[in-house]
């Protein structure tokens, strides 16, 4: 029986692909293939904190304990799922790699990734066959975290996260890098963020392992899981001005009175990066995509981003990065 698992990243359309296998549970059953979604997961307190645990466990008994528990509910989970005949488990859950408010408030890209994962491959009941990781460009995984985040989390102002991100140099080929490391059996499959809105389909069956001559498996109609529009960050720090740590329920009723009278536009500055940072960024996710294509630590990249609008300065490097060997569709017996 294989293991396949979804590392994510976060905000790069993770959300959409487990929508996707959520949704075709009967026909992936069909196929042999069970899914262990990211919430049923996350409610093992165990799993969420697995990292923390081994950290501690050579000395404190109490989280060895929990790791062993951990270890044998994972393993009766997958025995369960051999009984009942299945070829293939499919595991997702991005945390694996760390946090993005971690990442934000660091200003660093999963800087612990690799002792992440080390941390959890001790504990899955099986080494990987298959990894599956989406990237996306700087600028918009940078911003797109720090909406998602800030509800949940006391963070600064983008203003002032704004130059530690920009000045971090690790990247999604660190992180592939990483992955590999750990994992350097696994078959390792990248695809670009910008290319899920065509592509998510193919790139559901090809991680998955979904036969080819079973019925097509069917997407969302509607974008799943998208960052908070963009004005309600300014919002956030002055409701939290007036108290401090507000979040939940709480602080999208509050939101909800406020986002009438004021308009996205803003604190629209405030989260953009530069022109100048954007290019540079651009450039950056245009030479991973071309790394990415000539096999980066064995990864294969199986989709491409499409085609630059006229006058974007950032898509035309994605289109170089294209030019330059990495333009070809997902294969078409996995589009079905």
């Amino acid at each position: 029986m294989d293991l396949v698992l979804l590392l994510g990243a976060h905000r790069t359309g993770s959300t959409a692909l487990e929508r996707v296998l959520a949704r075709n549970e009967g026909a992936l059953g069909e196929a042999g293939l069970t899914f262990w979604p990211q919430a049923e997961l996350r409610r093992d307190p165990a799993f969420n904190d697995a990292f923390a645990l081994t950290r501690r466990a050579a000395r404190k008994p109490a989280a060895s304990k929990a790791l062993e528990g951990l270890r044998a509910r994972l393993a009766a989970q997958w025995q369960g799922a051999a009984e009942q005949g299945m070829r293939g488990v499919l595991l997702s859950e991005e945390n694996m790699l760390g946090h993005m408010a971690a990442n934000l408030r660091r200003g660093a890209f999963y800087p612990r990734a690799a002792a992440r994962l080390r941390a959890y491959a001790a504990l899955l009941p099986a080494a990987p066959r298959r990894i599956g990781l989406g990237i996306r460009s700087y600028a918009d995984y940078w911003i797109s975290a720090y909406r998602y985040s800030l509800p949940r989390h006391d963070l600064a102002e983008f203003s002032l996260l704004r130059s530690a991100l920009t000045a971090q140099k690790r990247g999604w080929c660190d992180l592939v890098t990483d992955i590999a490391t750990v994992f350097p059996e696994a078959e390792l499959l990248v695809w670009p963020q910008e290319a899920l809105g065509t592509a998510l389909p193919a790139v559901a069956a090809r991680l998955t392992g979904y036969p080819t001559e079973a019925p097509a498996l069917t997407v969302p109609a509607r974008r799943i899981n998208a960052a908070p529009q963009a004005g309600d960050a300014a919002l956030i720090h002055d409701l939290r001005r007036d108290t401090p740590g507000l979040k939940g329920a709480e602080l999208e009723a509050a939101l909800a009175s406020l986002r009438a009278a004021r308009t996205q536009a803003t604190d629209t500055q405030d989260q953009e990066f530069t022109a100048l940072q954007r290019r540079g960024f651009a450039h950056r996710y245009a030479e991973d995509l071309a790394e990415m294509a000539d096999g980066h630590a064995g990864a294969q990249l199986i989709a491409s981003p499409p085609p630059a609008a006229p006058g974007d300065d950032a898509g035309s490097e994605l289109d170089a990065a294209a030019a330059r060997g990495m333009a070809w569709p997902v294969d078409e017996r996995d589009a079905r």
